[in-house]
């Protein structure tokens, strides 16, 4: 018996050599029309969010997908280079209007706004009788890293301010999220704050979850996620995991009113911060304009010509199982756009103190 397993391997390569076996279609990867299906047929079994859109954002959004394959091939001529057919698949992979699809030659949607702070003439920031910070390193006196804070002017000076202008993660490791503690250290004898992550282009969930953390009174579940299965696109199992924030015992929580602004520049891991505190009503209010829609940053998968394109695998749902991708969150108070935000949330803040 084991003289048999032994010879099975000699005998399967022998046969493989004598005879002409069709162990799948070997791709050319010269071939552009070839390297445009590797791409199209790659994302159309892992995107997470073709069922959702074609339901909730637009009926059309597959058949327009299809046909943008079919326009892609038709772009491809004789002497097409490398640098059109790039040209060609970044087009196709537009049609999914999804700012974390891209490619890896750093050329992708991107969404980094200059910050709102000081251009609404609303904001007079009050010095603190001394500097809140655990370190000499800010930018400013009243600014650390992603953080601008302050009070606002008479008659609204018990109202605080925060802008926190993205989540990343800086080059230099340095944990700027924590400075969250002295910043509301300062501002926890104000009545009420106001926090602003308008054209705040996301990040890492490290630092949302820290911050978020601070203005949570109960520990609660934002959302869930749900990977692909297989190559449908509703091939979804049931959600692997949910993210949960739960308040630090220790430390100082600021559970007064709190307005939460957004706009539709509000994107990614600023969502998910948006998604988190959204739970913790009735203390916190969300409003402002919906937010972009972009939640999930996702796998990278290697084309057959070397590049690389990332794309969303896995879909996102609130804690009550709704979907927000390509829509954006709505918020519960909504600011007409005749409206200044500020004062909107300022007005809306001391009539409800």
């Amino acid at each position: 018996m084991k003289k048999i397993k032994f010879l099975l391997p000699i005998l399967t390569m022998v046969l493989l050599t004598a005879c002409d076996v069709f162990l799948g279609h070997d791709p050319d990867i010269n071939d552009p029309k070839e390297i445009i299906n590797d791409l199209w047929t790659g994302i159309d079994e892992t995107y997470a969010y073709f069922g959702h859109k074609k339901e909730f954002v637009d009926s059309e959004f597959v058949n327009k997908w299809n046909k943008a394959r079919a326009d892609a091939l038709k772009k491809v001529k004789s002497d097409t280079t490398s640098n059109d057919l790039f040209t060609i698949c970044y087009a196709m992979l537009a049609v999914l209007g999804d700012p974390h699809a891209d490619f890896d030659d750093n050329v992708k949607v991107k969404f980094r706004y200059a910050s709102y702070i000081g251009t609404q003439g609303y904001l007079n920031i009050l010095p603190p009788p001394e500097p809140p910070f655990s370190t000499k390193i800010n930018e400013g006196p009243y600014k650390y890293y992603n953080f601008y804070y302050g009070k606002f002017e008479s008659p609204n000076e018990n109202i605080g301010y925060i802008e926190i202008e993205n989540f990343f993660v800086n080059k230099d490791h340095l944990k700027w999220w924590e400075e969250i503690d002295n910043i509301l250290e300062y501002l926890k004898d104000t009545n009420a704050l106001v926090i602003d992550v308008r054209g705040n282009s996301g990040g890492q969930l490290e630092p949302m979850r820290h911050i978020a953390s601070r203005f949570f009174h109960e520990e609660k579940e934002y959302c869930k996620f749900y990977y692909k299965k297989g190559p449908g696109h509703n091939d979804f199992g049931a959600p692997i995991f949910s993210e949960k924030i739960k308040p630090p015992a220790e430390r100082y929580r600021y559970t007064k009113r709190v307005v939460l602004l957004t706009n539709d520049r509000t994107f990614s891991a600023a969502e998910h911060f948006t998604l988190a505190l959204r739970t913790q009503s009735p203390h916190i209010t969300h409003m402002g304009t919906k937010t972009r829609g972009g939640f999930c940053s996702g796998i990278s998968r290697r084309m057959i010509n070397g590049w690389y394109y990332h794309v969303s695998h896995r879909k996102v749902v609130d804690e009550k199982g709704e979907c927000w991708e390509g829509r954006g969150i709505t918020p519960d108070e909504p600011i007409p756009n005749n409206q200044n935000e500020f004062e909107y949330a300022l007005n809306w803040l001391n009539q409800n103190l």
